[in-house]
């Protein structure tokens, strides 16, 4: 355990030495709520499906641990993630802490008759980030609580969407934010992301904008960019095209990578003897249309049900695309595949995620997930084998928006179920993904230099041939689904 009484002597030298940028990779999590500055902005990083979740449940147990009152938490950008996140805390953050007990309080429960006490409760607020929920939070908020004797731990789950600004535009969400946070006397503000290029490209003068970056570090267990890359020929498969306009090739893609779905479950069921596993199609919903995916995929399972020589075909490309070298009883296994589309087509678990449908990964033994923006920021496929990726852009790809579609990433050593997984994707994305890990590289090396900002704008300019390190955030699709929460 770390003497935290030198813990302000500590940050002072960090940052006289790096001009108040960075934090000593050194320090622990628990140390931003011990730090001794009266108001701090702390920017959290962590490799997509890392487990930043986790590190913030134990961020808060030690804020109450410190005497903290309120843990203001904005658990992401759609209803899926935020209601994600508030399981994951009712089951992670004790009941009592310190004495004081736990309430949970989100947009639903405040109104003005809602008072607060401090001194036996302490109060965990969690709140989708549309701008209707936080202008609630913030204007009752102003009524109810008198934060010159509060302490606050303010979180930005997702923060590099739509939190951000850039000189052309700003949002509502970013000024609601800004009034709570310029509200608070004592507290500090954590900003959470996998992808922090659009923050620190920000301007530096946002009240928003981070003072200290904390890299958050994963286990052996964890399998990301550069793990993937390094196993690319087992998992990543390049398809010839993918063009929006094209419907035949869309057609062949969802084709071959159902049929790998299909031939890894049933091979991953044998080995391991586990009934769950998901596909997801990550597609916009511009043409070809999530809806008209969703039907293809349908009447694709009833066509291999019926015409199983047809589907033959497929199967093989499949085995040979991943699983040459392994011997296959076809006709055993073929069986067993019909098995599982009938089940599919039973429970009825062609899921497509759109704006206030909800899902539970493990909810179904076998489970096809179609989606675009609810695929790609936090949600996290415990079963996934197979995805397939469509909506590439028709110029440079994000750094920080390819990422975040990178549901494969996690915790998947466990039964060795990476070497089950496969992603299907284009030329374009499967070239964007090799830069976008030379991205993290210099994030990780670069991170402490107090000219981050501008290096990182060089690395953008001269490294980075088909993509960009951040796109404009789709703002309005953003505040559309949330404020009809």
């Amino acid at each position: 355990m770390k003497n935290h009484n030198n813990i302000g002597k500590i940050y002072k030298n960090c940052t006289e030495t790096v001009k108040n940028k960075v934090i000593d990779i050194d320090l622990n999590i628990e140390d931003i709520v011990f730090e001794n500055d009266t108001k701090k902005n702390f920017l959290l990083v962590g490799e997509v499906q890392s487990g930043k979740t986790a590190k913030i449940i134990e961020l808060i147990k030690h804020a109450v641990d410190r005497g903290y009152d309120f843990c203001i938490v904005f658990g992401g950008v759609t209803n899926l993630l935020n209601e994600q996140t508030k399981h994951r805390f009712e089951r992670g953050i004790p009941n009592e802490i310190c004495g004081r007990k736990k309430d949970f309080i989100d947009s639903k429960k405040i109104t003005k008759n809602l008072r607060f006490n401090t001194n036996n409760f302490f109060y965990i607020l969690t709140f989708l980030k549309g701008s209707e929920q936080i202008k609630k939070l913030n204007n009752l908020f102003m009524e109810l609580i008198n934060f010159n004797t509060k302490k606050v731990l303010l979180i930005d789950d997702e923060t590099d969407y739509a939190t951000v600004i850039s000189n052309k535009h700003d949002t509502a969400i970013h000024k609601l934010i800004c009034d709570i946070w310029k509200s608070v006397i004592y507290g500090k503000l954590v900003l959470v992301t996998a992808t922090p290029f659009a923050n620190i490209l920000s301007p530096e003068n946002d009240p928003l904008y981070f003072q200290d970056i904390l890299l958050m570090e994963s286990n052996d267990e964890y399998t990301g960019s550069k793990f993937f890359l390094q196993n690319a020929k087992k998992c990543y498969f390049q398809l010839e095209e993918t063009s929006k306009k094209n419907i035949s090739s869309w057609e062949n893609a969802i084709n071959i990578s159902l049929a790998n779905f299909l031939l890894s479950t049933v091979l991953y069921k044998e080995k391991f003897n586990d009934e769950k596993s998901e596909f997801l199609l990550n597609i916009d919903s511009e043409i070809p249309r999530q809806d008209k995916a969703v039907e293809f995929i349908g009447k694709s399972l009833q066509k291999y049900m019926e015409f199983p020589d047809n589907f033959n075909g497929w199967l093989k490309k499949a085995k040979q695309d991943k699983y040459k070298d392994v011997l296959i009883d076809e006709q055993r296994i073929m069986k067993q595949i019909m098995n599982v589309i009938n089940q599919i087509i039973s429970d009825d678990s062609i899921i497509w995620l759109k704006s206030g449908e909800s899902y539970s990964s493990g909810k179904y033994d076998y489970a096809i997930i179609v989606g675009g923006i609810l695929l790609s920021r936090g949600i996290t496929f415990k079963y996934l084998l197979t995805e397939l990726i469509l909506n590439a852009r028709d110029e440079k790809n994000s750094v920080d928006t390819l990422l975040q579609r990178a549901r494969w990433f996690g915790y998947r050593k466990i039964h060795d179920r990476y070497q089950f997984m496969s992603i299907y994707m284009n030329k374009e994305i499967s070239k964007s993904l090799s830069e976008s890990n030379e991205a993290i590289n210099f994030l990780n090396i670069k991170h402490k230099n107090s000219s981050l900002k501008q290096e990182l704008e060089v690395f953008q300019e001269k490294k980075l041939k088909s993509t960009k390190l951040t796109g404009k955030p789709r703002i309005q699709k953003i505040l559309t689904e949330n404020n009809n929460e």
